[in-house]
């Protein structure tokens, strides 16, 4: 009949009178029936774009936890527009949690592979986890998306921030010392033996 909630509460009363594969089964498949339902009803792209702008204005007034809350928000209304994740991204790196900001990028790409912010979102975190070959990778894929060099000179700067920090950190290093920060260095150690 379309009554979910019912139908659960029915099942379960059932359940404990006499508990048999069949019901237990109609029961589980109700629960999911209902889950899906409530997930698919929930879903608004006005109300997500409400909460995007509420998201923005909060960014902007410097409410980083309000903003994350609000891109959360939209993404549960709206989980296919990438903007949501690359939003709540930027306020993730303002709230230095840039794992997260980074799987918030994988998301956006997931979804976009071809949205720029979120590839250049995605660097700056790991520049800022201190990943700078990762930083490298995610420029690379960059340039490879923007065809019209919209981004080329962000994505230029970063990538000659990068480089500066990692020979900085090299400058003065005998040649001993290099062989012992590449052994120490898993990535570089673990594709010697591969």
């Amino acid at each position: 009949m379309g009554d979910l909630t019912k139908a659960v509460e029915y099942f379960q009363r059932s359940l404990t009178e006499h508990r048999t594969p069949d019901i237990l089964a109609k029961l589980r498949a109700a629960e999911k029936e209902k889950i899906q339902k409530d997930r698919d009803e929930y879903l608004d792209p006005g109300k997500a774009e409400e909460a995007r702008v509420l998201g923005n204005d909060k960014f902007k007034t410097a409410e980083w936890p309000a903003a994350v809350e609000a891109y959360t928000e939209m993404i549960k209304r709206a989980p296919d527009d990438p903007r949501g994740y690359s939003n709540r991204a930027a306020a993730l790196q303002k709230l230095l949690s840039f794992p997260d900001a980074v799987r918030d990028c994988d998301a956006a790409l997931k979804l976009d592979p071809n949205f720029m912010r979120a590839h250049i979102r995605k660097a700056q975190s790991y520049f800022a986890m201190r990943e700078y070959n990762k930083v490298l990778d995610c420029l690379n894929s960059a340039t490879a998306v923007d065809k019209d060099n919209k981004n080329a000179r962000e994505i230029e700067e970063l990538s000659a921030k990068t480089m500066q920090v990692m020979y900085s950190a090299r400058e003065g290093e005998t040649e001993e010392q290099t062989m012992e920060r590449i052994q120490k260095d898993p990535e570089v150690f673990h594709s010697l033996f591969d």
